[in-house]
């Protein structure tokens, strides 16, 4: 299979989540497939950054979509309030 596409924004919102599917995606590389997920560039932190980059290259992809910084389209919720992580002391866990 070429590509597999994780399609929900939310992905790393868990840290530990993120951090288990990478970890299996890149320690059973088929060298073929390559992983698209849709992710919130603003949770990503050191450790995530460090694992992805023992990757090979194309082994992932990642998309990191700005919905709208245009206060009139975002209302009550400025773009860093969309996407929340779970509180600090769930998100390492």
């Amino acid at each position: 299979m070429p590509q597999v596409k994780f399609v929900d924004r939310t992905f790393n919102c868990k840290k530990s989540h993120a951090m288990a599917i990478w970890q299996y995606i890149r320690d059973h590389d088929n060298g073929i497939t390559n992983f698209h997920f849709e992710i919130a560039a603003d949770l990503l932190d050191k450790d995530e950054l460090d694992l992805l980059s023992t990757m090979r290259p194309g082994l992932v992809q990642l998309e990191i979509g700005v919905q709208s910084t245009n206060e009139k389209n975002t209302g009550d919720h400025p773009p860093e309030d969309r996407y929340r992580r779970d509180p600090p002391d769930h998100r390492n866990h």
